[in-house]
């Protein structure tokens, strides 16, 4: 049964020590036990820990680990900002590359709709699970060239639609397109969302109910179908439509609710100074947290977030070490398995890639027009390992390949 409210505010509060420096978070002890078995018996089990209250979790920075505890209370975490790199090169765009104005005008010409140009820090408005992510969001421009490699603009929308369309595996949510507002959780670490209708709830949650309804209140969009009975009498319906029709002009969009799901969202870069590095490490060091501790939906949550952001991340040539730095750590991190050996056929034992070393395989493949004449590549290449690996076996399965959560 899922927690209520009033369960996790009642519970226990718990310490964890995080990071090198041991900095101490306290949490409700419910919130996070409820999140995974691991943490579960971390603090509810018969370890020394569950005694005394208090957990050492060394792996992680203080700054990732707040992201986590933000996911177990509300089903989501805020993305942390990019940063200006005041020694970028304003006048390196790739030749290919359509600016922001070209944007305005592609957009305005294709769809009659003027464009809306998102701040360069300013997450709201774009997010997986923001209301108004049309209103920000910067097409992502195509690529014409063709490299060497075999790789041209097809690549980059292949990439853009493998994790982003239908999720292959029906029971994973999270994973494919933006889940909608109704996802977001107050105090759930679900990905997907609880239906409440006429008493009876249905929860699409592995562990937690969602604490906000599917929708704000807006009685104009009742339908007929939805009006109660009204009686027998004229006078009674005629009542009972005045009151139906009565609206207290909520503002959905600067509702708490509206604030906090837009601080969820992703978006892309508007410009080669703004530094993507420490976007693309908050979404890769969470998806491992949860793959080592076995919470499952943020782990498909922040491989769905990072996907969106390099989605629509604009490949400058200044800012290629931001990818590369991305595939050092995917590819240095201990907590994510090496492929073992390598076999054609997907699935099978042995030839597997892991997903988020797959997703950044395969935007360096849709990108290599403009990765691969970098030194940074050439660094990471000559460094050899299970990158070099790893993008052989995409380029020879066929380029960006489909990847299914696992």
């Amino acid at each position: 049964m899922p927690l209520s409210f009033a369960d996790i505010l009642q519970s226990d509060q718990f310490t964890f020590f995080v990071g090198e420096m041991k900095q101490p978070i306290t949490v409700h002890a419910a919130a996070i036990a409820d999140t995974s078995e691991p943490l579960n018996c971390l603090i509810n089990g018969g370890m020394r820990e569950a005694q005394t209250k208090t957990a050492e979790i060394v792996a992680i920075e203080p700054e990732d680990f707040m992201r986590f505890v933000e996911y177990a209370y509300r089903g989501d975490y805020t993305v942390p900002p990019c940063v200006i790199d005041q020694e970028a090169d304003i006048s390196s765009l790739q030749k290919d590359q359509t600016t922001p104005a070209d944007n305005k005008a592609n957009h305005e010409s294709t769809t009659g709709e003027p464009h809306h140009q998102g701040s360069r820090t300013n997450w709201a408005g774009t997010g997986l699970l923001g209301q108004d992510r049309q209103q920000n969001h910067t097409p992502v421009p195509s690529t014409t060239t063709t490299s060497s490699f075999g790789f041209g603009n097809d690549s980059r929308r292949l990439f853009s639609s493998t994790f982003g369309g239908e999720s292959p595996n029906p029971n994973v949510t999270g994973f494919s397109n933006p889940a909608p507002a109704q996802t977001i959780g107050l105090f759930g670490n679900n990905t997907t969302s609880t239906t409440i209708r006429n008493n009876t709830t249905t929860s699409g949650s592995l562990f937690q109910t969602s604490l906000f309804p599917s929708a704000p209140y807006n009685p104009s969009a009742l339908q007929a179908s939805q009006i109660p009975p009204t009686g027998s009498t004229s006078r009674t319906a005629e009542l009972r439509k005045v009151f139906n029709q009565k609206d207290f002009k909520f503002n959905s969009l600067s509702s708490p609710r509206s604030v906090i799901s837009r601080s969820f969202g992703v978006r892309g870069n508007n410009s080669p100074n703004e530094d993507f590095t420490p976007v693309f490490l908050a979404h890769a060091r969470l998806y491992t947290f949860a793959r080592t501790y076995l919470i499952e939906p943020l782990r498909v949550l922040a491989l769905s977030k990072l996907h969106g952001t390099l989605k629509a991340f604009q490949m400058y040539e200044c800012r290629v070490n931001d990818v590369i730095t991305l595939a050092r750590y995917v590819y240095s991190c201990e907590d994510i398995p090496d492929r073992e050996g390598f076999t054609k056929e997907k699935g099978e034992a042995g030839g597997k890639i892991d997903p988020l070393r797959q997703l950044v395989t395969d935007f360096v493949l849709a990108e290599i027009s403009t990765i691969g004449k970098s030194d940074e590549f050439l660094s990471i290449l000559e460094e050899g390992g299970q990158f070099v690996g790893d993008l052989w076996i995409s380029h020879l399965i066929g380029g960006v390949s489909s990847c299914v959560v696992s």
